[in-house]
This record gives structure tokens, sequence and C-alpha cells, in this order.
């Protein structure tokens, strides 16, 4: 999970990724998890950012490296179902449903 990505600001995010990448060996993966509710507000429990969809669309930056995701999902369902928990149907259930349920969000970046 990345508290980093706790921010409005996509240049952090990008520097920090970037920053990530430096030490992904080509053909090696990075995977970001986090947490959003996709409401673009703070959780009233915590200081934690809830992303909204758009934003979580342009979290990794353009480099030398592919990007899988978003995915949205919850961690039960993939530790029991592993990558078939990240679906595209999944990730467009979880999108339609409000924004008072905490979905875990996953990417997955391969260095080239």
């Amino acid at each position: 999970g990345c508290s980093v990505v706790s921010t409005y600001d996509l240049t952090k995010i990008h520097d920090y990724i970037r920053h990530l990448m430096r030490f992904v060996k080509p053909g090696g993966w990075l995977l970001l998890i986090g947490g959003s509710n996709l409401s673009g507000n703070r959780l009233t429990t915590s200081s934690w950012l809830c992303h909204t969809w758009e934003d979580l669309k342009r979290f990794v930056p353009e480099g030398e490296w592919r990007a899988r995701g978003p995915y949205l999902s919850h961690v039960r369902i993939v530790s029991t179902f592993g990558r078939s928990g990240l679906n595209c149907l999944l990730t467009f259930t979880l999108r339609a449903r409000g924004s008072f349920i905490l979905r875990a969000t996953f990417h997955f970046v391969k260095r080239l």
C-alpha cells in the first residue's frame, strides 16, 4: 500500500512511481495497492484521500514501462481467486456502486 499517494498532486505521485521504477529490473513488475471509495474526498475516519476513477487512471506516468489497471477489487477476493479476482467486469461493477463502499485499487507496472 502507498500512503505517499494520499495527495491530489499527480506530479508527486508520478515522481514517486518513477523513483520506484529505478529499482525494478527490466521485465519486472511494480504493484501499487491502495484503497478508495472513488469520491475524491478524505475518509471521515482518517486522513486518507480517496481518489476518483479519473485520478486513478492517470496515476502511472509515461515512461519505459507498461501499466495495467487500475483494477478495483477487494483484498479478500484477490486472496481467494488470485489474478482472476482482478478483472474488467468486477472493476466495472465496483465503479457503479455508491461512494460509501471502500474498494481496493491495484495498478501493475511492468518495466520494459
